[in-house]
């Protein structure tokens, strides 16, 4: 992380020994220990946060992306649905319309077989 070698760590514990003193020392350790425990409890929750909001973007682009899809497919079923309908309309008018020239062409023939 701060790339320290064994070299520079030797040097710092001369320089704390020689400033706080052999009897301050332990506590001085302890202190900055517990600081820096503290220091990576507070970076874990900010990490965690970071990456909550994260997933919370992404959920919410997730999530317009398929109420977008559904909107997307609903209305492909509603305009088929319609093209379909239409579609059978025409058809049983033709069928219909089919049916009314096999009638006339049926009493046609009665009327020309009678005379």
């Amino acid at each position: 992380m701060f790339d320290i070698g064994w070299s520079e760590l030797l040097l710092i514990a001369v320089i704390a020994l020689i400033v706080v003193g052999p009897k301050d020392l332990p506590i001085l350790l302890r202190t900055f220990g517990r600081y820096v425990g503290m220091i990576r409890v507070h970076a874990q929750q900010f990490r965690s946060q970071v990456e909550d909001a994260i997933k919370e973007t992404e959920l919410s682009e997730l999530h317009k992306e398929m109420t977008d899809l559904r909107e997307d497919v609903t209305t492909t079923m509603r305009e088929t649905t319609q093209s379909f309908g239409r579609d059978v309309d025409e058809t049983k008018s033709a069928l219909n319309e089919l049916g009314r020239d096999d009638a006339q062409t049926k009493t046609a023939r009665n009327d020309d077989s009678e005379a």
